[in-house]
């Protein structure tokens, strides 16, 4: 499998991101205003570019449990998702509505009991979140850079599968791409997702999807100079 490329990760957008409490997650649109990150190669069709247009996390009651995916048997107590379109689609609704539409990449997070140290690349997400505590509730996020998600992970080493978007309507239109390297979060970070409020005025939490079965899906995993099959530690 070919490397995983990417553009204008390291690059901060000086105009404003638009952060969202939907009552289900933190979510953050990307400007339109700067050159938008893309990425290319890796399990991505030939020849296409997916435009980051958006992120947002899923996250648990507790420190055990948050992240979407288990990976050995094992799921993380955060899971950030970078949600990219293919550029040949105008829109992330088209290309919803295509099978090679959309691309998303999965960043686990745990909290390192050992150290309050706050991860810096969340650290100005987190200091946002307090203006968007209750639904529907709107903020300005500048100098956006994806890269700060990613922290020190390396990018070449990823799971792989093709599946579906994790709310609804749930398209079967996503290259998921999961990097298995967990990036440490303070616990004060992490209590601070936790205090968002959903439309009825109760805890956002536990708005991780339940687990599906694999079925006949099939998952590989890219090492630096390989690429391999896996079957069962990857849900």
């Amino acid at each position: 499998m070919l490397s995983l490329k990417f553009e204008n990760f390291d690059t901060k957008c000086p105009k404003a991101a638009q952060v969202i409490n939907n009552g289900n997650t933190v979510d953050t649109t990307l400007s339109n205003e700067c050159p938008k990150p893309q990425i290319t190669g890796g399990p991505l069709p030939h020849g296409n570019k997916f435009v980051a247009e958006s992120f947002h996390f899923h996250w648990g009651s507790k420190n055990i449990h948050g992240s979407e995916h288990i990976v050995n048997n094992k799921r993380h107590a955060m899971e950030a998702h970078i949600v990219h379109r293919n550029g040949k689609y105008a829109t992330v609704a088209e290309a919803g509505k295509h099978s090679d539409g959309l691309a998303v990449l999965g960043i686990f997070y745990d909290v390192d009991k050992n150290s309050n140290k706050a991860l810096p690349g969340l650290q100005r997400i987190v200091k946002t979140l307090q203006s968007v505590e209750n639904f529907n509730f709107t903020a300005k996020l500048r100098d956006v850079r994806l890269n700060d998600l990613l922290g020190n992970i390396n990018t070449q080493h990823f799971y792989t599968y093709q599946g579906s978007l994790t709310t609804p309507p749930c398209s079967q239109a996503v290259t998921w791409i999961l990097f298995p390297k967990v990036l440490p979060i303070s616990n004060a970070q992490m209590k601070t997702f936790r205090l968002l409020k959903n439309a009825q005025g109760g805890a956002l939490v536990n708005n991780y999807r339940f687990l599906q079965p694999k079925g006949k899906r099939e998952v590989y995993f890219r090492a630096t100079n390989l690429t391999m099959q896996v079957n069962d530690n990857v849900g």
